[in-house]
């Protein structure tokens, strides 16, 4: 019987990935690791002492990786490079996540690989397949990408223009044919090799490989494809996944168990990590050895037709979006609410940067606020606002994150109490700002109140202005927000810092570095609100 390597890619919960491990192993297996070098220390320190004496597991060095960028294609290099020396016995290597789970027993998969001498890896066309349904598509290999499109979207974009303003295009070395297709693949122990042995002889090939943008949907679909006969290919990945249609993975609920159980894949991605139960159910049913396995083909169309029914009320279950949908229970999520956009901004950026959390603008006011791709679902304040926790949950999907720090203007009291009455933890920190005459002329600028040809304005108007702008302060205070502090310039230096400590988790010297460059009577950078 086959005797499979697990490679697995995980960025976050550990101690789940561990008794995924565990039950592999109990089933004859094995199973290679790779945290990724941004998850906390501590998880690493977990699998290293769970996995230890186990000499069916491998946990591997740290790569930090980021997404679309080599260093995912490198780590799982890493991972079959270990794998394919370390356990010998290992007939086929199975990339996962540790967001994958198996839907079929183990002696079912086992059976498969047995019954089929074949590598399951989708290995499309990849300028004529259409499997990429959103933004470039050969541009992604024709033009070296340095930068990273999500965190660095600007230089992203004036890189590749600049390219094509002179004529830098490239074409893939020797005659390799470029294909696309999923990330997860099951390969052959003689594929395996055989793609080992080829990076090995081909150095501009990974050279190439290393600028291209989203490299794991096509370095090993390409390799694979020029190395191994058509024939020899299931053109599909052994990975169950369906998207939404905003373009997100969909993740999956204890309320598709049986759905999945029917889909003619082995494992399935992704799970929700609160869905303990269907973690538990999988489990069994991966290690059982008489359970019947019903199969059925028709796993995006049921997926469709479900959400759609959802949208119209008679969807087996209660569908995100029309339930409101939820940021998540164990979420953290830290508002800053400040109508001097500049200094919410500024904060916001120093304690996401000092907690290596994920710090944005304001993202329900301000049009461009250089978001990741989300399907669409990130264009423009309109969408965003329509299902605003939805919204921040596909977020912290999309960057891998369970903590997020937020500004909003006082203005927008709607935002605070959708916001409040979510499950997550929630912290908000109100910075009123200095309502000096500069201040509110800026604003009356903005909202076309006053000329520009008089930058002091009219003292009517001025007056108006602050009297409204002070009632907004005012309003957000009087709210009972829970877990709020809040920073008033009128305040002691030391009442200012202990607000920024209680808020941000942090000590008095580090509060005290971050105040003393605020300046809250400043020219009054803020939208037209």
């Amino acid at each position: 019987m086959s005797k499979i390597a697990y490679l697995i890619l995980c960025h976050k919960d550990t101690a789940i990935v561990g008794d995924w491990v565990d039950a592999y192993v109990r089933t004859g297996n094995f199973a290679a690791i790779h945290l990724d070098g941004n998850a906390p220390d501590e998880e690493f320190e977990h699998l290293l002492e769970r996995f230890s004496d186990n000499k069916n597991v491998e946990i591997l060095p740290r790569i930090k990786c980021g997404w679309g960028e080599w260093s995912l294609v490198e780590a799982t290099i890493s991972l079959l490079e270990v794998a394919a020396k370390k356990f010998t016995r290992a007939t086929h290597f199975f990339l996962t996540s540790g967001e994958c789970f198996p839907i079929k027993p183990a002696s079912y998969i086992q059976d498969k690989l047995d019954q089929d001498s074949v590598d399951y890896i989708e290995s499309h066309d990849f300028v004529h397949s259409g499997w990429i349904k959103t933004g470039m598509v050969e541009d992604r290999y024709k033009y070296r990408h340095f930068f990273n499109e999500r965190k660095q979207r600007r230089l992203f974009y004036q890189s590749l223009k600049l390219q094509r303003l002179f004529g830098l295009s490239r074409t893939p070395p020797g005659n390799i044919e470029m294909k696309i297709g999923s990330q997860w693949w099951c390969l052959r122990r003689k594929t395996a090799e055989a793609v080992l042995q080829f990076i090995g002889e081909n150095p501009n090939v990974m050279k190439f490989f290393k600028t291209v943008w989203i490299p794991d949907e096509s370095f090993f679909q390409t390799i694979v494809a020029h190395l191994i006969p058509k024939e020899q290919i299931r053109n599909h990945p052994p990975t169950f996944l369906t998207f939404s249609d905003y373009g997100m993975p969909v993740v999956f609920h204890t309320d598709h168990l049986d759905h999945l159980k029917e889909q003619p894949r082995f494992f399935a991605r992704k799970a929700s990590g609160f869905q303990k139960d269907l973690r538990t159910k999988f489990a069994d049913l991966y290690e059982s050895e008489d359970e019947y396995v019903r199969i059925s083909n028709k796993g995006n169309k049921v997926y469709e037709f479900t959400v759609q029914s959802g949208r119209e009320g008679r969807r087996f279950a209660l569908q995100k979006y029309a339930s409101g949908g939820s940021i998540g229970r164990l979420r953290k999520l830290n508002i800053i609410l400040c109508k001097d956009w500049g200094i919410g901004k500024t904060i916001s950026a120093q304690l996401g940067a000092l907690k290596e959390q994920l710090a944005l603008g304001y993202v329900f006011q301000e049009g461009d606020a250089n978001l990741p791709d989300l399907g669409g679902f990130e264009q423009g304040v309109q969408k965003r606002a329509r299902h605003r926790r939805a919204f921040i949950n596909m977020l912290m999907d999309v960057e891998e994150t369970d903590e997020l720090y937020l500004c909003v203007d006082p203005a927008f009291t709607d935002v605070l109490r959708d916001f409040e009455t979510d499950r997550c933890k929630i912290k908000f920190l109100m910075i009123d700002v200095d309502l000096t005459d500069e201040f509110c002329a800026g604003h009356g600028h903005r909202l076309g109140l006053l000329e520009n040809s008089d930058p002091k304005g009219e003292p009517t108007i001025i007056r108006t202005i602050r009297h409204n702008l002070s009632a907004e302060q005012n309003q957000v205070a009087e709210m009972g927000l829970r877990n709020i502090s809040i920073i008033n310039p009128e305040d002691r230096p030391r009442l200012q810092r202990r607000a920024l400590q209680n808020f941000g988790d942090i000590d008095e010297k580090i509060a005290a570095e971050i105040l003393q460059n605020i300046d809250y009577a400043g020219e009054g950078v803020s939208n037209v609100v």
